[in-house]
């Protein structure tokens, strides 16, 4: 009897040290169209969060600014890249978006854009004030 109550305790101590491990969590990361930069760099970050956090799986979709702004809003995706104008404009419910969106923040500036004007050669305008 006492030897299965010290087998019974040993394992009650073996059982309690084995490592919970947490479930998996997946998380969805709106990228952008093939092509893009937002694809490689979804990637990057994907590769990165996964190796930090164990058990997460980062499943990728394509997207574009507008439409990752309304996915995250909608509930179809946790994280989504978007420029910042745009998240503005979902914001205050301007077109193009039907509506304002209101579960969506701005996290983090990845990178600066930069914003390009052209005009044909032959219109004669050089600067923003020419126009």
């Amino acid at each position: 009897m006492r030897l299965k109550s010290i087998l019974l305790a040993f394992a009650f101590v073996a059982v309690m040290l084995v490592p919970v491990t947490a479930p998996a969590q997946q998380v969805t990361l709106m990228t952008g169209p093939q092509g893009g930069v937002w694809v490689p760099l979804g990637g990057a970050l994907k590769g990165m969060w996964e190796k930090a956090i164990p058990g997460l799986q980062v499943q990728m979709q394509p997207g574009a600014g507008i439409a990752n702004i309304r996915g995250v809003d909608e509930g179809k995706a946790h994280i989504g890249f978007g420029n910042t104008i745009t998240t503005v404009d979902g914001l205050a419910g301007r077109p193009p978006f039907p509506k304002k969106v209101t579960k969506v923040c701005q996290v983090a500036n990845l990178y600066p854009q930069y914003f390009q004007v052209v005009v044909p050669v032959d219109v004669n305008i050089n600067s923003i004030n020419d126009m």
